[in-house]
């Protein structure tokens, strides 16, 4: 009789709480590092002795007042520290598309952004929705022993938190270009199946029927750095366009026992959004 390999179905994942902690740990060491940086450009206590007339002078910034700055720390400092200057919210709504593979692939996303009129600095928190694949996009298969393991894409999400540059900050037109950098999180899950055939024999005779079904059902979180270059039209109003472009790769292999399959991918991420201030 021809042997076959029947490879047991794993148990199913909590993939949501799994998501939940690994998303919460990583915006808590963000905000966690951010703070203790930016708390290194805080103001000491120690202070020369200064004169009474200029102590008085009401232009001049007291010890408790952090000097202006547009570094990327000093506007950190001031929203996390001593937010003494007002701050814009936008939120963020339209779609994102990752061109991979030959393959363009489009989603619905949803984000805030956040900036202060004061910085050229501004930061931004924004996800797709999740989306279900259908094999032409990344997919392998191999034989062993007569049997077919193939292995796909089955649905992936993105998430990235990343901070911009603006230079014409201080004189925005209608045409505001920016830079930035930051992480993105692809939430890649996959469905390895099998298939093959085997055979006995009854009375003399011979019987083939087909053999496999559903092996393994990973769940793969791939991370990737972030460096992009966009522009706003008309931020100066309630609602504008804005338009981003990044180069990404993800990793993603999936091992299902002997085979290993490697369904990574990289290529172009857009994102045109309408932005709306509060």
């Amino acid at each position: 009789m021809k042997k076959h390999l029947i490879a047991d179905r794993r148990p199913q994942r909590n993939d949501r709480r799994t998501f939940c902690l690994r998303v919460f740990a990583i915006v808590g060491l963000l905000c966690l590092s951010v703070h203790v940086w930016a708390g290194l450009g805080a103001p000491s206590d120690a202070s020369p002795a200064i004169d009474n007339a200029v102590i008085n002078d009401p232009s001049t910034p007291s010890a408790d007042t952090p000097a202006p700055s547009n570094t990327l720390r000093g506007t950190l400092y001031r929203v996390l520290s001593h937010p003494n200057e007002p701050l814009d919210v936008e939120l963020l709504g339209g779609g994102q598309m990752l061109i991979a593979e030959g393959h363009a692939l489009s989603q619905p996303a949803v984000g805030i952004g956040i900036h202060s009129a004061a910085s050229p600095w501004s930061y931004e928190i924004a996800s797709s929705i999740p989306q279900t694949l259908t094999g032409a996009f990344r997919n392998a298969s191999v034989v062993i022993d007569g049997t077919t393991y193939s292995a796909r894409i089955k649905s992936m999400f993105e998430l990235h938190i990343a901070a911009d540059y603006s230079p014409t900050f201080a004189d925005a037109g209608w045409f505001v270009p920016h830079a930035g950098f930051g992480v993105s999180m692809m939430r890649i899950h996959n469905t390895v199946t099998s298939a093959g055939t085997a055979s006995y024999q009854y009375n003399g005779q011979t019987y083939t029927y087909q053999t496999g079904g559903p092996v393994d059902d990973p769940v793969n979180y791939s991370f990737s750095p972030l460096f992009r270059l966009g522009f706003v039209l008309f931020p100066e109003h309630l609602v504008s366009l804005r338009f981003d472009a990044a180069y990404v790769g993800y990793a993603n292999t999936v091992g299902a026992g002997v085979p290993t399959f490697n369904l990574g991918f990289s290529g172009w991420l857009l994102q045109p959004m309408l932005q709306i201030r509060f």
